[in-house]
This record gives structure tokens, sequence and C-alpha cells, in this order.
């Protein structure tokens, strides 16, 4: 039997920040993110620049985003997956 479960090891700041994105893009579907996954999740409290594009698993919580972000977004499902 093969285990296809989501597995990475967080011992460094650099796998910690891998693994929060694998769960904002999807990688890692958890019902512990709200809403739809995608390149980013953009929390009710945010604040995003019409101009902005923010992309690779970036999350924005309260506050507001950069215009100089960069990137593109897809949503879709994380749910069910």
């Amino acid at each position: 039997m093969v285990d296809s479960t989501y597995w990475l090891d967080l011992g460094t700041p650099a796998a910690f920040v891998r693994g929060s994105a694998d769960l904002v893009l999807g990688r890692a579907p958890s019902p512990a993110i709200p809403g739809r996954c995608g390149d980013r999740l953009v929390l009710p409290t945010a604040t995003v620049a019409p101009d902005a594009k923010l992309a690779g698993g970036t999350v924005v919580g309260e506050g507001r985003s950069s215009p100089r972000a960069r990137g593109s977004s897809a949503a879709r499902s994380c749910r069910g997956r």
C-alpha cells in the first residue's frame, strides 16, 4: 500500500514558508484554509491595492499589500481534494 498523504519536514524557516504556501496553493488541502485556494489568500480584513498581483501562495492578513507585489492569481476550491 502506498500512502499519498502530504508530508513536509518543517525544520527550517524556508520549509515552513514552503508548507504555508502549499496550503494556500492547495497542494496540502486542509479545512483550516478559509474560502478558496489559489495563488493567494486574502483575508476579509485585508486591503489590497487594485494593481497588486499576488502569487506563489501569498497570504495577506489585516493591513495592506504593496502595489509592487508581483505574480498572478487563479482560484480553485481547496476543499474535497
